[in-house]
């Protein structure tokens, strides 16, 4: 026996390794065409659904590689200097310039508004690209509509235009329009777009909804109108508390710096003026026995006015308090006195009311109509951009100065939020029928909040716990 402390020879560590292998060796093989293949270590033939599983996993990969090279390209050219602006027209379109006097105005406007939001006092080059491109886009756009209209010959109804713009007339326009970052021009423009728009899309498709059409909508969706929730349907008149220099004055939401800047005796008056008015229009509204929503249109100073105050259906979590403590206790299809919150004053109309449990059709109608005309307008928009491009040369200069091409599928073409607004009859549950008007927003792709920018507004699946809004 070798002492403790010797170390066994080296050979006689590796005849102990050999045998160990050799046992290994002499062990019972698999059997088996299959076990002899996993015994050398190959894998089992792959099935049919591996395969695929495996080759989609594969072009996922190769996807977000593509994505991630063109999200670093795309970068790349916004952050790159960008050319300075000519003198030029900013396109062709037919043969006709598009002067770039209402283009450099817009664009302004736009990064004035950055600016005031930023303390280093410099617009970044991605965000002046992306103002640039969707400025054009839109007056390019608006050329096109033109050439469409002196082609075919189809035109707006200039009735309901005036209607429009009279309604979109503030004692403060001024104010009015710096907040929508719009010039006077500019928006009238614009609504004239809107309107041709339409006219010819209504050459084209049927815009509307038809009651079949609902009805379906609704057999498909119907689970989505559950709710444990009393929920209620109401529309309003909202009178700003501002300044006034006469008591019909009809004027918007003054702003926070207003606010701030205004004196004990200054707010005083405000209020004063503002309950006066809303008494005014309460007393004449139920005399002229008007359609709550027309006159709404007409009078409403909230930015929501030109859908007639509609604000859907909604449960009572969804407003702001002093609004859902008058629409849950009133009687269905009456009209509140004036309320006072910090928007306004309110006059509400209530035109249903229903407990818990699946929704009707019957209360759902506005808003069934409402997805469905905006889904058809949004189709139809697409298939008109598509059409008027492939018809007229375009040439948009300010594209090509960025090394671009104005694609007409772009996302930067914006489409109204509500192209096709509701104005039910007055009383719950009643037919609705389309509005025209357009929506008045600022410049498209305006980050600001703007004059006019409807409030997010509460839908027939809004679940208890929503964040509450402040009603427009």
């Amino acid at each position: 026996m070798m002492p403790a402390n010797t170390r066994a020879p080296r050979w006689s560590i590796l005849l102990a390794a050999a045998a160990l292998l050799g046992a290994g060796a002499c062990r019972q093989q698999p059997s088996g065409a299959d076990d002899s293949s996993r015994a050398r270590g190959d894998a089992p033939p792959a099935t049919e659904d591996a395969k695929a599983s495996k080759q989609a996993s594969q072009k996922r990969k190769k996807d977000r590689k593509r994505k991630k090279k063109r999200r670093h390209r795309d970068k790349r050219k916004s952050e790159a200097p960008l050319p300075p602006l000519d003198d030029g027209p900013i396109a062709v379109v037919a043969g006709q310039p598009v002067p770039n006097d209402v283009f450099k105005a817009l664009l302004q406007l736009q990064l004035d508004a950055i600016l005031r939001r930023r303390d280093d006092g410099k617009v970044p080059n991605p965000a002046q690209r992306h103002y640039r491109k969707s400025i054009a886009q839109r007056l390019v756009w608006e050329a096109l509509l033109q050439q469409e209209t002196l082609a075919s010959g189809v035109e707006y109804d200039k009735a309901e235009l005036e209607a429009y713009l009279a309604r979109t007339t503030y004692a403060d326009s001024a104010e009015f329009l710096s907040r929508s970052l719009e010039t006077k021009r500019s928006w009238e423009a614009k609504a004239v777009a809107y309107y041709r728009e339409r006219a010819h899309l209504r050459k084209r498709v049927a815009l509307e909804a038809t009651d079949a059409e609902i009805s379906a909508f609704y057999a498909e969706n119907k689970t989505h109108f559950d709710s444990p929730e009393e929920r209620a349907w109401a529309a309003h008149v909202l009178v700003a508390i501002g300044p006034r220099q006469s008591p019909g004055d009809k004027i918007i939401e003054p702003s926070r710096q207003q606010r701030e800047a205004a004196s004990a005796q200054e707010l005083a008056k405000w209020d004063e003026m503002a309950l006066a008015k809303a008494k005014r229009l309460r007393k004449a509204l139920l005399a002229s026995k008007r359609d709550f929503m027309d006159f709404a249109r007409e009078h409403s100073e909230g930015p929501g006015a030109f859908r007639g105050g509609d604000m859907g259906v909604f449960d009572r979590k969804r407003m702001i308090g002093e609004y859902s403590d008058v629409v849950f206790s009133m009687p269905v299809g009456e009209v509140s006195q004036p309320f006072k919150t910090e928007k306004g004053y309110f006059i509400v109309k209530l035109f249903g009311r229903w407990p818990g449990g699946v929704l009707p059709q019957e209360a759902l109608v506005g808003e069934l109509r409402r997805n469905i005309e905006e889904r058809k307008y949004r189709e139809a928009k697409k298939a008109l951009q598509n059409e008027l491009y492939r018809k007229f040369p375009v040439q948009n200069r300010i594209f090509e100065a960025l090394g671009e091409t104005d694609d007409r599928r772009e996302a930067a073409f914006k489409e109204p939020s509500a192209p096709a607004e509701l104005r039910p009859d007055d009383g719950a549950g009643t037919t609705a029928k389309p509005s025209v008007d357009p929506v008045p927003e600022g410049a498209e792709g305006s980050t600001s909040s703007g004059a006019a920018k409807d409030a997010a507004k509460p839908t027939p699946t809004a679940k208890s716990g929503s964040a509450k809004k402040a009603p427009h």
